[in-house]
């Protein structure tokens, strides 16, 4: 399980800056010899790579050579012109800790691995160096970058960002640490927006901030706000001056302004003040720093904070003064009336100290090939009892990458306070500690979400970006990129997700209410009055001569189906439903006159059922019309009416 700290920049700034050194380790393998081994050959030989592969390649050689015994021609003698090498004494390397930087860790296992010497990394985090069949004498003891991508995209997926922008440098550790993002951003749906792959030259550097400043987009809601940063150490720092220039950020801008959030790996020192002095401190705020996951060391800070110039442990460090000068701002050797501040006065005080985050690597580094020097004499020299007198064995530090909690409060200097902890598969992050705290999360994206309704149509195969495209009124969307018709009868759901039935929540049917019911309901009531008025008159004069005349039967006939066909209205306006429609010869159904629309009716069209009725309708206008011309035929014979009938 691989454990990283994250960080994050604070707003006020002073940092220490760092020199990067690595270890040769001259340990022997017999116990036999180390009984007469010179000062000179026991304990460690330190040298200082300045950060440049060619510079500790040529370091490298120096100590290779004196371990191999030197073969230019001052080595060889001539005896009787024959010439003859001479005896020279050869240095016993057992093994090589460093270094920090992966690009310079490269060039020493390819150079090591050719005289057999194991090299321990405490830093370098390159993936390519887990290639055992590339660099078989390389090891570390700090995690691969493949887990520092890894944490990478899962802090962008935390917070939703799903657009931002990579930044790597031109080297192994860069190229190596962008390609390991890249595939963990692909499972995530994270889409890279701009991808710099950066040189040590100041045009390159300007040309990408321009670039990155692009996708921004500072004056849209939208853009590659974030900016994955896999870099060296050296180009942090001209990242952000030119950031700063290129962005015309001042110190009257508002904090949270639209800005680079920086997402960074290792490379990104935290003991580099440089890093956040004067205008570099507005590109750098805000910023996610990933720190390896480091415990405390007691006896190496309570070592370190008793050092002072003049003491033997100090002047032995020929590194120490320059640490102090760059630290603390000091000369040595001023006069004590001088004004500038003499490093001879200043002392390392606790408050605020916090070690490198990598010296427990670095201890660990050497307790690995102390234990591994052990072992191989337990078993080499196994029946050789003086061994204990040369090599004792240590109380080893737990290695680091492990499982381990993270110290509650740790960090590397006052402005960059702990805002997490990731290990494989777990992130936690206190958000209350972000600079954003209870407000909105910063947002990195290349397109607002949809409103509903819109279906995404992707921008040149980006699936981060999308142009946003109505669906039909009777559509829903089935994923965020399709729309699909509903069927009749049913309607999209407000939230266009489905459809639902629309005769459960807007069936349609003649209303009581409406005018359309309420005219012919009149005209059909007045018409049952009338008709019952009739019927009433010709039962009170049931047997009258003018009833009986007027052929009585038949007309109650008439008066009943005229009765029938103005209740029929009422009929014709009620909601459908079995008895309805029975009335009608007809089982009930959903007529759809539009996408939107559905009617409940009877399985009969209107006009078919007029047809039925045409009959009693023609026999009610004939009769009344015949009514009206023979309404004189009628005389009176013998003072009777004689019946027509």
């Amino acid at each position: 399980m691989k454990c990283l700290h994250l960080r994050s920049h604070s707003m006020f700034s002073v940092l220490v800056v760092a020199t990067q050194v690595f270890v040769s380790v001259n340990l022997v393998a017999k116990t036999a010899d180390a009984q007469n081994l010179t000062p000179q050959e026991k304990g460690a030989l330190i040298l200082d790579s300045c950060s440049d592969p060619s510079y500790a390649l040529n370091q490298s050689f120096e100590f290779v050579k004196d371990m191999i015994g030197s073969s230019d021609a001052s080595s060889y003698v001539c005896e009787d012109n024959d010439p003859q090498q001479m005896n020279r004494d050869r240095k016993n390397v057992a093994a090589v800790v460093g270094e920090i930087y992966s690009s310079i860790s490269v060039q020493l296992a390819n150079l090591l691995q050719l005289f057999r010497i194991s090299q321990v990394s405490p830093g370098s985090t390159s993936s390519s160096l887990s290639d055992k069949s590339q660099f078989p004498f390389f090891a570390r003891t700090a995690p691969s970058d493949y887990y520092q991508a890894k944490a990478m995209a899962d802090i962008a997926a935390k917070f939703g960002w799903t657009y931002v922008s990579l930044v790597y440098s031109a080297d192994e550790y860069g190229q190596l640490g962008a390609d390991a993002f890249k595939n963990e951003a692909q499972k995530k749906g994270i889409c890279i927006a701009a991808e710099e792959r950066i040189h040590n030259k100041q045009e390159n550097f300007i040309e990408s901030i321009d670039n990155l400043v692009e996708k921004l987009q500072p004056e849209d809601s939208v853009g590659a706000r974030v900016v994955i940063l896999f870099v060296s150490t050296d180009y942090v720092l001209q990242l952000l001056h030119y950031t700063t220039e290129r962005m015309n950020l001042t110190t009257n801008s508002e904090y949270n302004e639209k800005k680079l959030i920086w997402v960074a790996s290792d490379g990104w020192d935290l003991n580099n003040a440089k890093y956040t002095e004067g205008v570099n401190q507005l590109a750098a705020e805000g910023a996610i720093v990933l720190a390896l996951s480091s415990q405390k060391v007691p006896d190496f800070n309570e070592y370190f904070l008793n050092l002072h110039p003049g003491s033997d442990k100090f002047e032995r460090n020929q590194w120490l003064r320059e640490l102090w000068q760059g630290k603390f701002k000091c000369e040595f050797g001023a006069p004590p009336e001088s004004s500038v501040n003499r490093c001879e006065d200043i002392r390392q005080s606790s408050e605020g100290f916090n070690a490198n985050d990598k010296v427990l690597y670095v201890i660990d580094a050497v307790y690995a090939i102390a234990h591994a020097l052990q072992a191989y004499t337990s078993t080499v020299c196994a029946n050789d009892t003086t061994q204990s007198n040369w090599f004792s064995q240590p109380n080893p530090v737990p290695v680091t990458g492990s499982t381990v909690k993270p110290d509650s409060g740790a960090s590397p200097a006052s402005n960059y306070i702990e805002i997490g902890y990731w290990s494989e598969n777990n992130l936690i992050i206190n958000e209350k500690a972000l600079w954003w705290a209870g407000e909105a999360t910063p947002i990195s994206i290349c397109s607002e979400p949809c409103p509903v309704g819109y279906r995404k149509q992707n921008i040149k195969n980006e699936q981060c970006c999308w142009a946003c495209i109505q669906c039909e009124d009777f559509e829903y969307l089935v994923n965020e990129a399709s729309c699909v018709p509903c069927d009749m009868g049913w309607c999209p759901t407000e939230d266009r997700t489905s459809c639902y039935d629309m005769s459960r929540k807007n069936l349609e049917y003649m209303q009581w209410s409406s005018m359309y019911s309420i005219v012919p309901a009149i005209i059909a009531a007045i018409g049952i009055v009338l008709t019952l008025f009739t019927i009433a008159i010709f039962i009170l004069n049931n047997e009258t001569p003018v009833v009986k005349a007027s052929c009585r039967e038949l007309s109650y006939i008439l008066l009943v189906s005229m009765m029938m066909c103005y209740l029929m209205t009422f009929v014709l306006l009620s909601k459908p439903n079995v008895f309805v429609c029975a009335m009608k010869r007809a089982d009930s159904r959903y007529d759809y006159p539009r996408r939107d629309q559905v009617v409940l009716t009877c399985n009969v069209p209107d006009h078919h059922f007029l047809y039925s009725l045409a009959y009693d309708a023609l026999l009610i206008i004939l009769c009344t019309i015949y009514a009206v011309k023979t309404r004189k035929v009628g005389f009176f014979f013998k003072n009777e009416m004689i019946d027509l009938c």
